[in-house]
């Protein structure tokens, strides 16, 4: 939100919001301008026409000598007209402040919730949902010490991850068409939404052919909503050792998306099926199982005394998103 106040604010007082055309390259200040100290960044709603590949809210564009604005290495002809102006150290500032104290927050909460069940703060991973969050913004939340970042669509992880630090660890967390499960292999380090044996067949076909394991987590409908994906707790029983047969699938443990409310307690029975649902296929494996990814910004402290090792935080962290966008597995 405090980014879009932002470039409400920087239009209005350059008076970019009252222009009718895009803005053409002649409108970019170069870096040697008088009075320019820093390069000039623009923020873009990229879900304008310009960059129908990205479906999430804002990136960086700066003037490069010789080439003019450029979204990466690529010369930009026309700029879109919802643009502002703003130093980046304005931008950074202002984006730091806001992440860290949003991260400050969910830690604090990860650890009561950990202290009222009895359980360590190490015990739980947090998982940094970025949907709609730019390389910028995974950056910066990156240099505060987060280092595990969940994405749910594979198309804006394929255009994300590469811009951002090679080290950072990615979850597949939103629902997978098996077209997409190459990609998925590839970007991933885990896919926590596997809910179908056809889909884990396809990865299990694709990590054969990427000569890799995959860590998997499979995802139940637990509460039995229509509007989202995930094995019946009946059926994930019945082809759980089909499932486990798989030889290049490594099954971490269980998935699932509790339905929104605004009392957190009204889903805790939610989580307790699932754990209770986990203690099942490890009687069937013979085996424990390490993860229960359940929990997400309203509702993880009660996750977490149900057993949750996985919580998939985004809005708590980074804000509201800037466009509206369907329910997706972490937020």
């Amino acid at each position: 939100m405090w980014l879009q106040n932002e470039r409400n604010r920087l239009l209005s007082q350059t008076g970019l919001d009252k222009r009718n055309s895009d803005l053409a390259p002649s409108d970019v200040k170069p870096e040697n301008s008088p009075g320019v100290r820093r390069p000039l960044h623009f923020i873009i709603d990229l879900g304008c026409q310009l960059w129908p590949q990205f479906d999430c809210g804002f990136a960086a564009l700066r003037s490069v000598p010789g080439k003019g604005p450029c979204l990466g290495a690529a010369p930009i002809k026309r700029l879109p007209q919802r643009m502002a102006l703003v130093f980046p150290s304005r931008l950074l500032t202002l984006a730091g402040m806001e992440l860290s104290q949003g991260l400050r927050k969910v830690q604090e909460r990860v650890a009561q919730a950990c202290r009222r069940a009895g359980r360590q703060a190490s015990e739980v991973t947090l998982v940094a949902v970025t949907k709609g969050q730019p390389p910028e913004v995974v950056r910066a939340a990156a240099g505060l010490g987060l280092d595990i970042f969940g994405e749910n669509k594979v198309q804006e992880a394929k255009a994300k991850i590469p811009l951002c630090l090679a080290r950072l660890r990615w979850h597949m967390i939103g629902h997978l068409q098996t077209n997409k499960a190459r990609d998925a292999v590839h970007f991933f380090e885990m896919i926590q939404s596997i809910d179908s044996l056809r889909l884990a067949e396809e990865v299990n076909r694709c990590a054969e052919k990427a000569g890799r394991t995959m860590p998997i987590l499979l995802e139940v409908n637990v509460a039995g909503e229509a509007s989202k994906f995930g094995y019946r707790p009946e059926t994930l029983l019945a082809e759980f050792d089909r499932l486990n047969g798989l030889r290049r699938l490594e099954i971490h443990g269980l998935m699932t998306m509790a339905p929104w409310t605004p009392d957190p307690e009204k889903v805790r029975p939610v989580f307790r099926r699932l754990r209770e649902l986990k203690a099942e296929c490890e009687a069937r494996l013979g085996a424990p199982l390490e993860h229960l990814s359940m929990g997400m910004s309203s509702d993880f402290e009660v996750a977490i005394e149900e057993g949750a090792t996985i919580v998939r935080v985004g809005t708590a962290i980074f804000g509201e998103r800037h466009r509206s966008a369907p329910a997706a597995s972490g937020g």
